[in-house]
């Protein structure tokens, strides 16, 4: 088993996205030197990635359930709850 780091790659309104290592399990996510980060476990590491959306949503913003729930995190002083989307 490993973990691996992941950078948020693009943000489109509250949806982002990012490639991961295919079957990476998402543990984390957190803001480092100023990037938001995840961080995931593999069983085995292959060369296989896959494109992966999450929801960023502020607190207080209405939204409908959209998928398991990561983390939440302090970023440019807005705090924000990710949820890894069902597509993914």
């Amino acid at each position: 088993m490993r973990i691996y780091k992941y950078p948020i790659l693009i943000t489109v309104g509250d949806k982002a996205q990012t490639y991961m290592h295919k079957d990476a399990k998402v543990i984390s996510a957190q803001v480092q030197n100023g990037r938001l980060m995840f961080w995931a476990m593999l069983d085995i590491v292959s060369d296989e990635m896959e494109l992966r959306y999450f929801h960023l949503i502020p607190t207080g913003m209405e939204f409908e359930c959209v998928g398991k729930f990561i983390s939440t995190v302090q970023h440019a002083g807005i705090v924000l709850h990710i949820f890894e989307d069902d597509e993914s």
